[in-house]
């Protein structure tokens, strides 16, 4: 997985598999459902899947309920708690990765990070680097609940009025079901925060 620096680089492509694996299955299929899918979707989020047997599949489903503490206690604007920190903190003690600095073809540096992966379990450290990027470089404003599955998603608008997940999925089903009503002469609730219905 390549992470820019941390000095004014974009924080939401490393927090994509992330929230993909916590949302577990909101939208999407869910990562977690099985080995060929933890193999469909590391390889998606660019890390080396595990090959052979399913072996820690119940492990990385466990610390997914750790993950899923991560991002609540952020949305809702409250502490972790000590036990999802511990397991945080477990997870990222057992680093079995490599970090080296690679040069872009525009001159740039950024940090590129390889992890061992041998069992599904050993997927939690790339996991756990991407929860310390949501702690300690994302912006807890930004971290939001979608208005039509109940997604978490980091918002990236500029205005910060980002009200769906997927404006393809969630934002038109919404617009349309919108639509319908008002047809129907039928008095529509007021739309959220961020929700014009342009």
């Amino acid at each position: 997985m390549k992470l820019a620096s941390t000095h004014g680089a974009r924080v939401e492509p490393a927090l994509e598999p992330l929230l993909a694996v916590v949302n577990g299955g909101c939208c999407d299929e869910d990562p977690l459902s099985g080995p060929a899918a933890v193999r469909r979707w590391a390889k998606a989020a660019g890390w080396t899947p595990p090959r052979g047997a399913a072996s820690g599949l119940d492990e990385l489903r466990r610390f997914r309920d750790t993950l899923r503490e991560i991002v609540e206690a952020r949305i809702a604007g409250r502490p972790i708690r000590d036990d999802a920190l511990g397991s945080l903190n477990a997870a990222l003690s057992r680093d079995a990765g490599a970090r080296t600095v690679v040069a872009g073809a525009d001159g740039s540096y950024a940090v590129e990070e390889r992890y061992r992966v041998e069992t599904l379990a050993d997927l939690r450290l790339p996991l756990a680097h991407a929860a310390v990027r949501l702690l300690v470089d994302a912006d807890p404003s930004r971290l939001r609940r979608c208005a039509g599955c109940r997604c978490a998603y980091y918002d990236t608008s500029k205005n910060r009025t980002r009200t769906w997940c997927d404006m393809r999925r969630c934002g038109n089903r919404a617009k349309a079901a919108a639509y319908y009503r008002r047809s129907r002469g039928e008095v529509a609730e007021g739309p959220a925060r961020g929700t014009s219905m342009r």
